[in-house]
């Protein structure tokens, strides 16, 4: 009994699958695709006038690319205002601190002693570390000392 009901419903389904089978006569239809050519003016520079306009100003300089100047830089004096530069632009446009801190500590080590007496225009973060570079040449002449 059971295998004829199963049989039963096996042949139900073969029929209702050869009755809704798709007719090979009828196709999908077609597609036609249509290529449309649409005209783009391009702007072609005239000779000579670009001497006329003046030239649009420098965008400012990034924290990253006053590093690398004074990376690339053969003075120390300059390397030390770059890395300064650097600093105050990682501190105060990207709030990144421990770039700034490495600028700073490389500005101190390029510019020499001068640069450890603090100024007004110094930021927290590079009084701090005056601060501490001071301490540590005071306490290194007392103990050796």
């Amino acid at each position: 009994m059971r295998t004829a009901g199963v049989a039963a419903v096996f042949a139900a389904g073969v029929g209702v699958g050869v009755w809704r089978a798709p007719d090979p006569a009828v196709r999908a239809p077609e597609v036609v695709v249509e290529v449309v050519a649409v005209p783009v003016p391009i702007p072609v520079p005239v000779a000579g006038g670009s001497a006329d306009r003046p030239r649009p100003p420098d965008a400012p300089a990034t924290a990253g690319r006053l590093e690398l100047a004074a990376e690339q830089a053969d003075d120390a004096a300059t390397a030390a205002t770059l890395y300064h530069q650097a600093g105050d632009r990682y501190l105060t446009h990207e709030q990144d601190y421990t770039n700034a801190a490495r600028c700073y500590r490389l500005f101190l080590a390029r510019g020499g002693p001068s640069v450890l007496s603090p100024e007004p225009t110094d930021s927290w973060l590079l009084t701090s570390l005056k601060n501490a570079a001071f301490k540590e040449k005071t306490d290194a002449k007392t103990t050796n000392g």
